[in-house]
């Protein structure tokens, strides 16, 4: 079958009917005239058909070649070389964001494992526009709280490559300017400077396993001196570093000065009560404390466990 391609005058298209062998017409893929899809080439039923180039085609004795096959052809070759440049593009488009940072590459990886196996299973074609078009949706979606990188950053870089992809001007002949490009918008939108733990006395609240005065039920909703701050994860400290210098505080990371407490058992525990006696729910542990023996008797009488 003929291939249109996106240079008309290369195109081996061209082809007369069983009816005139003077008037030439266009052929599409599926052999049919760009015209008219009920117009067949000659040779068609036994498949002899001879496809010619626009040049040869006149050269043949009184031909003549059909004003709306040669304008269709025009279309559809130019079709073709957008649609090409638009793959290529495209393309490129993901290999620089996937080269700007470690989670781009991943977020491109994945998706174009997607489209893999969606076609092997006999799904639609999905080119590397749709696929760049993915990865916008969300584009700072896999990067990772404790990197250097910001969303914003991300989303950035993203949209530059973008406009330069819609515009047709990216090319891999200028690979490492078009890099640098990217990488200089990551650094115009750096992750603020971390916080060292020793720089924020604030009080922190972390979870801590109790049994309920009013159920007996076990509750992790008792907010301690904290061990952590989640903002620290978020500006870019890693767990590991953060969990290592807490640690090396000791005692002094639930608040208490040496000496104040024997371990860190007894720490928690001295934590709780602070929290108990001045936290925000100070009032409701003091009222239950007043209140106890009636509050048990009543416990008694309708047959609940009292606490322990």
């Amino acid at each position: 079958m003929p291939r249109i391609g996106t240079d008309p005058a290369a195109a081996r298209v061209w082809a007369t009917t069983e009816s005139s062998s003077e008037l030439w017409h266009v052929y599409g893929p599926d052999g049919r005239a760009l015209c008219n899809r009920r117009i067949k080439p000659r040779g068609h039923y036994n498949r002899s058909t001879n496809f010619f180039t626009m040049a040869k085609a006149e050269t043949f004795p009184l031909s003549t070649l059909h004003d709306r096959c040669r304008d269709k052809l025009n279309a559809a070759a130019a079709a073709q070389a957008d649609a090409e440049r638009d793959r290529e593009q495209y393309t490129l488009a993901a290999d620089l964001f996937a080269a700007l940072h470690p989670a781009a590459r991943k977020a491109i990886d994945s998706h174009r494992g997607n489209v893999i196996d969606t076609i092997r299973e006999g799904g639609p074609y999905i080119g590397p526009q749709e696929v760049w078009e993915y990865v916008g949706d969300e584009p700072a979606a896999w990067l990772p709280h404790d990197d250097w990188a910001t969303a914003e950053g991300f989303n950035k870089a993203w949209a530059d490559l973008d406009s330069r992809a819609r515009a047709g001007t990216l090319t891999r002949y200028h690979w490492d300017l078009a890099l640098d490009r990217a990488r200089n918008i990551l650094a115009a939108h750096p992750a603020p400077a971390p916080e060292s733990p020793d720089e924020s006395p604030a009080p922190r609240q972390v979870l801590y396993y109790v049994v309920s005065p009013l159920t007996g039920e076990h509750a992790h909703d008792f907010p301690l001196h904290s061990v952590i701050r989640t903002d620290w994860l978020r500006r870019g400290r890693p767990w590991d570093t953060v969990d290592a210098e807490l640690a090396a505080q000791g005692l002094a990371r639930y608040g208490f000065r040496h000496g104040e407490s024997d371990s860190d058992a007894h720490a928690l525990t001295l934590a709780r009560v602070r929290w108990e006696e001045e936290g925000p729910y100070a009032k409701w542990f003091r009222f239950l404390e007043e209140n106890a023996e009636e509050i048990n008797a009543e416990r008694a009488e309708s047959g609940q466990p009292l606490p322990a």
